[in-house]
């Protein structure tokens, strides 16, 4: 099974990749020191959800490692929501992960 998916208009266009595969590309780290905002929530079935500045190289399929107290490990991002205003300083990510 093969997923298609095009997100945000950006130059990478559509992406194929196998069903719950990551793409191969380089893991982002994210830690304190790289963008990490939060420590990452860990919700049901198995889903972990992070908060981050705000990076364009945030996408589904992404493999992204987590360097927390709360959570050590490789992650694929499943969604990402971005968030902020031009009225605010406050600009971020959230995105949903599944471990790998």
């Amino acid at each position: 099974v093969v997923t298609a998916q095009h997100h945000r208009g950006d130059a990478q266009g559509l992406q194929l990749r196998k069903k719950n595969q990551p793409l191969q590309k380089e893991a982002l780290v994210l830690s304190s020191e790289t963008g990490l905002l939060a420590s990452p929530e860990i919700g049901s079935k198995g889903k972990v959800i992070v908060r981050s500045l705000l990076m364009a190289e945030l996408s589904p399929g992404r493999k992204v490692h987590i360097a927390s107290a709360v959570f050590n490990g490789l992650l694929t991002i499943e969604k990402v929501r971005f968030t902020g205003s031009n009225f605010s300083q406050e600009w971020e990510g959230q995105i949903e992960c599944n471990i790998t």
